[in-house]
């Protein structure tokens, strides 16, 4: 009997956790692996199977069960006591924590959770213990996209089995710039600078709220600068600055193809999709030094990292972009090469083939 695995979200379709899940799952289907679907929410017509937390185990039919994303961490552990197979990608620090996504500068996530929780987090502390007692009674085997989560997996989870494994994106076919602006109704001599993440501006994680600040540095030094901000929930134009809403793979590749530079402001993130897409669109990118992100961004290689919060810098590195195009188009050059050596996602699948297979032999 071949292998059978089981991918569970929260969403179906939309976050890094749904589409990372969504990659591995067709490239592992396309590989002749028995791969299947569910999720909690379906946000899009997908062929997932619609199920509770506590009811993954029960449709899964003694497949192995990766577990990416979750509405409800303690129900979702509780509910697979017992079973011999359990794959978990942190996708970001919820389950280190009582109920940060990210714990930034709180030292919580290993020193234990206080009460009350400085940030608000309801029980806190119970939430935390509760966790770390059914991981350790579950046993499963952790993966992180990043090495720098995975340090904190380690320290605060010691004796648990923690592999990294980079995420992995499709590695599209170029799309000629021109093609693409005409196609967006953006002029040639524009400089295009791309913001992305979902929720938009809201996003605090993404540093949501310092999009506007640097968009305003960048166009006041570069007159002829463009933006556009995907993400949100609306579409309108403010002057040179456009808003779109969430876009699909296949529109935001030609929104990439028109792109001169990708900006990504986050202030805390693991191993962002965002950021592996564009380069593989051969975009420089021009981030915060944080997480897992200088694991991606080859700093003055592939794009410019900066001291996290520093907008002001941020915008600086962008707008040198302006004034030097064939550095940009070289970064952007080496960007596309390492994304297709190191970040594809039939890599992906084969570094989960081989966590898997460690589980199939056990």
């Amino acid at each position: 009997m071949g292998l059978a695995v089981v991918h569970h979200t929260f969403f179906a379709h939309r976050g890094g956790a749904a589409r990372v899940a969504n990659l591995l799952h067709q490239r592992l289907g396309a590989e002749g692996v028995d791969s299947r679907r569910t999720a909690e929410v379906a946000d899009a017509a997908t062929g997932c199977t619609l199920v509770s937390p506590d009811a993954v185990a029960a449709v899964a039919r003694g497949a192995l069960i990766h577990l990416h994303a979750t509405a409800d961490w303690l129900l979702a552990l509780s509910a697979l006591r017992g079973h011999p197979r359990v794959v978990i990608t942190l996708h970001d620090a919820a389950l280190l924590t009582g109920g940060c996504i990210q714990p930034f500068d709180c030292p919580g996530w290993h020193q234990g959770c206080l009460s009350p929780c400085p940030r608000g987090y309801a029980n806190a502390e119970e939430r935390q213990r509760h966790l770390r007692e059914l991981l350790y009674e579950l046993a499963p085997y952790l993966v992180s996209p990043s090495g720098w989560l995975a340090r904190m997996v380690r320290q605060a989870l010691p004796g648990l089995p923690c592999a990294v494994v980079p995420n992995g994106v499709s590695i599209p076919e170029t799309i000629d710039a021109g093609a693409a602006r005409r196609a967006l109704g953006i002029g040639a001599e524009a400089f295009v600078v791309l913001c992305l993440a979902h929720g938009g501006e809201t996003s605090q994680l993404k540093g949501g709220g310092l999009w506007t600040t640097i968009w305003d540095a960048v166009k006041q030094a570069v007159p002829n600068a463009l933006g556009v901000f995907v993400g949100g929930d609306a579409m309108r134009r403010d002057g040179d600055l456009l808003r779109l809403p969430y876009l699909d793979q296949a529109h935001l590749h030609i929104v990439r193809a028109a792109a001169d530079v990708f900006i990504h402001p986050s202030l805390a993130d693991n191993h962002p999709l965002g950021i592996l897409e564009a380069m593989a669109a051969g975009l420089p990118v021009c981030a915060f030094d944080v997480g897992g992100v200088p694991e991606i961004v080859r700093d003055g290689v592939t794009g410019r990292l900066v001291p996290v919060g520093d907008a002001a810098t941020l915008a600086l590195v962008c707008a040198e972009f302006a004034a030097q195009p064939h550095v940009r188009r070289g970064f952007g050059k080496a960007a596309r090469d390492l994304a297709t050596r190191c970040f594809d996602e039939r890599r992906m699948a084969r570094d989960y083939l081989r966590v898997y297979g460690t589980l199939e032999g056990a």
